[in-house]
Protein backbone atom coordinates (compact mmCIF):
# COMPACT_ATOMS: atom_id res chain seq x y z
CA UNK A 1 0.00 0.00 0.00
CA UNK A 2 2.25 2.83 1.12
CA UNK A 3 6.43 3.61 0.45
CA UNK A 4 8.53 2.94 3.55
CA UNK A 5 8.89 6.87 3.54
CA UNK A 6 4.99 7.10 4.45
CA UNK A 7 4.87 4.50 7.36
CA UNK A 8 3.82 5.67 10.62
CA UNK A 9 1.53 3.87 12.40
CA UNK A 10 2.30 0.33 13.83
CA UNK A 11 0.59 -2.25 14.07
CA UNK A 12 -0.47 -2.05 17.44
CA UNK A 13 -2.02 1.02 16.38
CA UNK A 14 -3.75 -0.49 13.66
CA UNK A 15 -5.54 -2.88 15.89
CA UNK A 16 -6.55 -0.51 18.70
CA UNK A 17 -8.04 2.00 15.81
CA UNK A 18 -10.12 -1.11 14.44
CA UNK A 19 -10.86 -2.27 18.11
CA UNK A 20 -12.31 1.29 18.63
CA UNK A 21 -14.55 1.24 15.53
CA UNK A 22 -15.37 -2.58 16.09
CA UNK A 23 -16.70 -2.11 20.30
CA UNK A 24 -13.73 -3.72 21.80
CA UNK A 25 -10.87 -3.84 23.30
CA UNK A 26 -7.60 -4.46 21.23
CA UNK A 27 -6.80 -7.52 23.33
CA UNK A 28 -9.89 -9.42 22.13
CA UNK A 29 -8.45 -12.17 19.98
CA UNK A 30 -11.72 -11.39 17.40
CA UNK A 31 -9.40 -8.13 16.65
CA UNK A 32 -6.12 -10.49 16.06
CA UNK A 33 -8.46 -12.21 13.36
CA UNK A 34 -10.17 -8.66 11.83
CA UNK A 35 -6.40 -7.71 11.11
CA UNK A 36 -5.68 -11.00 9.37
CA UNK A 37 -8.65 -10.70 7.48
CA UNK A 38 -7.72 -6.97 6.82
CA UNK A 39 -3.99 -7.51 5.79
CA UNK A 40 -4.55 -10.70 3.31
CA UNK A 41 -7.50 -8.89 1.77
CA UNK A 42 -5.00 -6.07 1.25
CA UNK A 43 -2.18 -8.45 -0.01
CA UNK A 44 -4.00 -10.13 -2.25
CA UNK A 45 -4.72 -6.80 -4.78
CA UNK A 46 -0.69 -5.94 -4.65
CA UNK A 47 2.03 -7.33 -6.85
CA UNK A 48 3.82 -9.44 -3.92
CA UNK A 49 0.99 -10.86 -1.57
CA UNK A 50 3.38 -12.63 0.70
CA UNK A 51 5.74 -9.81 1.17
CA UNK A 52 3.06 -6.96 1.50
CA UNK A 53 0.82 -9.35 4.28
CA UNK A 54 4.40 -10.37 6.11
CA UNK A 55 4.79 -6.19 5.85
CA UNK A 56 1.91 -5.33 8.29
CA UNK A 57 3.25 -7.70 10.89
CA UNK A 58 6.64 -6.39 10.85
CA UNK A 59 7.96 -4.54 13.88
CA UNK A 60 7.76 -0.62 13.71
CA UNK A 61 5.72 1.40 11.52
CA UNK A 62 4.14 -0.73 9.30
CA UNK A 63 1.37 1.27 7.92
CA UNK A 64 0.66 5.04 6.37
CA UNK A 65 -2.50 7.26 6.74
CA UNK A 66 -3.77 5.87 3.68
CA UNK A 67 -3.88 2.59 5.43
CA UNK A 68 -5.22 3.77 8.53
CA UNK A 69 -7.87 5.53 6.85
CA UNK A 70 -8.92 2.24 4.96
CA UNK A 71 -8.60 -0.07 8.20
CA UNK A 72 -11.17 2.28 9.78
CA UNK A 73 -13.47 2.24 6.42
CA UNK A 74 -12.93 -1.38 6.35
CA UNK A 75 -14.17 -1.66 9.66
CA UNK A 76 -16.89 0.34 9.47
CA UNK A 77 -18.93 -1.95 7.96
CA UNK A 78 -18.31 -4.98 9.63
CA UNK A 79 -19.74 -6.46 13.19
CA UNK A 80 -17.70 -8.99 15.40
CA UNK A 81 -19.25 -12.10 16.29
CA UNK A 82 -18.62 -15.01 18.80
Amino acid sequence: MARFDDLKYTRDELLLALANDLGCSADDPRIADAYDDLATSWAQGSPDPVATYNGYFGQGPVASELDMTMARAWAADRVLID
